[in-house]
């Protein structure tokens, strides 16, 4: 079923077949219950994503989208850039991810990402542009209920890519930084206020600057950069980190991944409480996993398989257990492929949801205000969103004391206070102990 989003009524849906690959079981695992499924998955949560609701947007081309609340009223909306067209298609959330239409904004030539920020202070969302044709970044103030208006255009060097707002020099006043691919540079731009910005300071990056993203690397409570450069003539790209960017001539890392990796994603994925990074990398056709060994130095990346094409990757704990996941936009196979954290940046494939043709870029944010993680898919050849709504179930067992054994598999054991060994405390424990008194033993025997 399809619906148009080029008006203003409510947008309309078209859904896509969604396969998520299903665990294989054998007669040797454990199955202390006789459920039929092994107790490692019963005491495992459920990744599980619905089939794939797709967005008509009216613009040509989509390429970046970006997850924010534009009108004020609690729920994330999206705004999304049409490179072809020019313009970029707001699209609201009247709640539990449900869209309509909220204009177009015109931009510079050939808009290709944004980032979402109260640039101006006014409380109120606003957006900058990065526009790859012009070389130069727009800044649209937000003016209520999802609307904007043109305030400038900033250069910022050739074939400007990814886009951040940060307050990189700790003023209070939100800062811009861009990815420049053929000027193989990032530019800042300075906070102002008012949503003014200061003219482009340039920092030397790899071939091909890309894809950006920001934190804390080394431990010093400063704001850092990573950059994923990925030039195409090249079999293996870079990564590299400027430290303190807000302190002016940043100190520099620089890593080496697999080929392509023109975006990248920064989460803590080994549960050591440093950040580390994964690129995707579109030419060798996996993620380059770089953990993070300390103080910013990173160590030599781990590759997992993520499809023919990948095209962005994003962090996120889709299955609520803890660890920091993957999502892979593929866009050759115009899917996502879903990369489960084990333990310790372990990752398995866990899917592979189908989206509309060729997605460029992903945002996991919890679409539907339910508490977990969703993905949306911008697909550049169909002029369409995809968004993919987190289903993911509970462990259907409880494992309270960590042997790998479900609770309901082992006898009842007293703990102190606990006298019935359900891990609570109350009034049954009083029941428990009484019974146990008029037994002539202790509660569980």
């Amino acid at each position: 079923m399809v619906r148009s989003a080029t008006g203003t009524s409510t947008l309309s849906v078209c859904c896509a077949a969604l396969a998520l690959c299903p665990v294989q079981t054998t007669a040797q695992e454990p199955d202390c219950n006789r459920n039929g499924t092994p107790d490692a998955q019963d005491l495992a949560p459920r990744l599980r994503f619905a089939e794939a609701v797709t967005l008509l947007l009216g613009g040509r081309e989509p390429w970046g989208v970006t997850a924010s609340d534009l009108d004020g009223d609690g729920d994330l909306d999206l705004a999304v850039c049409n490179r072809t067209s020019s313009d970029v298609s707001v699209l609201l959330n009247a709640s539990g991810a449900s869209f309509a239409f909220g204009g177009k904004v015109i931009a510079g030539p050939g808009p290709r990402f944004a980032a979402a920020a109260d640039l101006d202070a006014d409380g109120t969302t606003d957006l900058a542009v990065t526009n790859q044709d012009a070389g130069s970044v727009s800044v649209l103030l937000g003016t209520g209920g999802g609307a904007f208006r043109l305030l400038a255009h900033h250069g910022v060097g050739a074939y400007p890519a990814e886009i951040l707002a940060r307050d990189w020099d700790v003023d209070g006043v939100l800062d811009l930084a861009v990815a420049n691919e053929l000027s193989h540079n990032v530019a800042t731009l300075a906070g102002r206020g008012g949503g003014a910005f200061a003219p482009a300071a340039w920092h030397p990056t790899g071939l091909d600057a890309s894809g950006l993203a920001a934190g804390d690397y080394d431990g010093d409570r400063r704001l850092d950069l990573a950059v994923a450069n990925g030039h195409y003539l090249r079999p293996a790209g870079t990564v590299t980190v400027l430290f303190d960017l807000g302190g002016g001539a940043a100190a520099r890392g620089d890593y080496t991944v697999g080929g392509g990796p023109y975006s990248l994603a920064s989460a803590d994925l080994d549960g050591d409480s440093d950040l580390d990074l994964a690129t995707r990398n579109h030419y060798s056709g996996d993620v380059s996993v770089l953990l993070n060994g300390g103080s910013g130095s990173f160590l030599v990346p781990r590759s997992f398989a993520a499809g023919a094409a990948p095209t962005d990757v994003e962090a996120g704990d889709f299955d609520a257990d803890g660890d920091q996941d993957l999502a892979v936009s593929d866009q050759d196979g115009s899917c996502v492929s879903i990369l489960a954290n084990a333990g310790g940046a372990s990752f398995q494939p866990q899917g592979r949801p189908a989206v509309g043709s060729a997605p460029m870029t992903l945002q996991a944010c919890d679409l539907d205000g339910d508490g977990d993680l969703d993905l949306v898919a911008a697909n550049r050849l169909g002029d369409s969103l995809s968004l993919i709504l987190n289903e993911s179930e509970p462990p259907s067992s409880v494992d309270r004391d960590g042997n790998g054994i479900p609770d309901e598999c082992e006898p009842p054991r007293f703990r102190r206070g606990d006298a019935n060994g359900d891990a609570d405390h109350d009034v049954s424990d009083a029941l428990a102990i009484l019974l146990a008194l008029f037994r002539g033993g202790p509660p569980g025997s």
